[in-house]
């Protein structure tokens, strides 16, 4: 179970890190355009 948690929590964190990396990249790409 404890690890099972562990897992979930990292999943959410890789989530939130990609999706907010996602939007760093639309965001450097309107800033060249």
């Amino acid at each position: 179970m404890c690890s099972s948690s562990i897992l979930i929590s990292r999943g959410i964190l890789n989530l939130t890190h990609y999706t907010s990396y996602e939007h760093s990249q639309e965001l450097n790409v309107d800033e060249i355009y």
